[in-house]
């Protein structure tokens, strides 16, 4: 009995080392030709059944332990090729780890059904990149977005993404912006805003088609609600910035002792706290504005007084007055003090049981609101854009609004 289950036992443990070996040195090449036999592409991975066929095709004359070294090696040793502790580090303390809504929240357990399995599980994201759709309707045991859901390094022998194949959008645009793409899976609007329709004020939903991350659609300067004939169009970043999100979110920070972990690479994020001070990244910036420098939590570029406050401001803190003249804490805000007001004057949710029928420009106004609210970049993805469709769902809601100094 002893015997027949250290027998178990190492057989065990040779099962589980082959399963964490990358597709790389000597049991790569069987790994591969094993795919090959069995039509399979790279990145999809072995079955327990694959995997004990493995063992007896590649048992003869293979040095487990010298694969192990040099398969395992690159990620898990104490001179790896990829710096796997680092961005794991990094990634502890990003959004996509630890939710928004508050901090630990783990939106995985709370979004976890009615199509939100999509991208607030790593489970389901997995499925729809592998599959094009999500079969179950919740995921059993939800797990939070991680390494594997973006990358196949135990399949693959690399990091190399998932897909970086271009994304159609729900309004349907594409986006094709390189490594950026992957991101453009979930980071989108929800429908199509050009669509709205005028709508009953007891059944306006306080959350949008913009939903939380609509940031694709904002870099690619499509998708708001458009008004007549105005015309619309995008700043350099659309253009210039070759893998879009993961350029400038990704970028390293380049000073010593000037960043730490929550800040660039897998944090993906472009600021935070740093000794007691709030410090931006600028390190992807500076390829393009050589003289970029922090003014206060934003970047120093100015462009025009746009929210009409009669000084000219850097461009977040523009777009950031613009979006106050539609809800603010003053009360103040064009949706505070329309005749039928969305928001309350304190800013909460006007839960209004009246049927009076809100335009589709309002419905329009408010939808373009929630997104460029939601994009959070306050308009870096795309000043052009933003600007002009902010101050175009003003003048939508306020006949009066001075919008003369709207970008051509």
């Amino acid at each position: 009995m002893k015997k027949t289950t250290l027998k178990k036992v190492g057989v065990l443990l040779l099962l589980t080392g082959i399963l964490i070996l990358p597709a790389a040195g000597l049991f790569a090449a069987g790994v591969q030709e094993f795919r090959a036999g069995a039509g399979q592409q790279a990145g999809s991975g072995l079955n327990e059944q694959q995997v004990l066929q493995l063992i007896k095709t590649n048992q003869k004359g293979v040095d487990f332990a010298q694969a192990a070294a040099e398969t395992c090696g690159p990620c898990h040793s104490a001179t790896p090729k990829y710096p796997v502790p680092g961005a794991k580090l990094s990634y502890e303390f990003s959004g996509h780890n630890l939710g928004f809504e508050k901090e630990g929240a783990r939106n995985s357990w709370y979004a976890n059904g009615g199509g939100c399995q999509q991208c607030h599980t790593n489970e389901g994201f997995n499925e729809y990149i592998r599959t094009g759709k999500v079969t179950s309707e919740y995921i059993e045991y939800p797990s939070q977005q991680g390494c594997f859901t973006c990358h196949d390094p135990h399949a693959r022998g690399d990091f190399s993404l998932l897909s970086a194949k271009p994304v159609k959008l729900s309004s349907g645009d594409v986006f094709d912006k390189g490594l950026g793409n992957l991101c453009a899976n979930c980071h989108t609007a929800r429908g199509k805003l050009q669509d709205l329709k005028a709508t009953p004020a007891d059944k306006l939903g306080a959350r949008g088609l913009g939903h939380h991350g609509p940031e694709a659609d904002v870099f690619l300067g499509k998708n708001a609600y458009q008004f007549g004939k105005n015309s619309y169009g995008s700043s350099a970043h659309t253009s210039v910035v070759g893998d879009a999100c993961v350029t400038c979110h990704m970028a390293l920070p380049e000073a010593r002792y000037g960043m730490m972990p929550w800040i660039g690479g897998h944090s993906f994020s472009l600021g935070g706290e740093v000794h007691g001070s709030e410090v931006l990244n600028l390190s992807a910036c500076t390829s393009c504005h050589t003289d970029m420098k922090q003014e206060g939590e934003y970047f120093n570029i100015k462009k025009e007084d746009w929210d009409g406050d009669g000084k000219v401001e850097v461009v977040q803190a523009e777009v950031k007055g613009l979006l106050d003249r539609f809800k603010n804490d003053a009360g103040t805000g064009v949706f505070q003090t329309m005749a039928l007001p969305i928001y309350n004057k304190d800013g909460s949710w006007n839960a209004t049981k009246d049927t009076t029928v809100r335009s589709a420009d309002v419905v329009g106004a408010f939808n373009n609101y929630l997104m460029l609210l939601e994009d959070r970049s306050l308009g870096i993805h795309n000043t052009k854009y933003t600007v002009q469709v902010l101050m175009d769902s003003i003048k939508a809601v306020d006949s009066k609004y001075d919008d003369s100094k709207r970008p051509k």
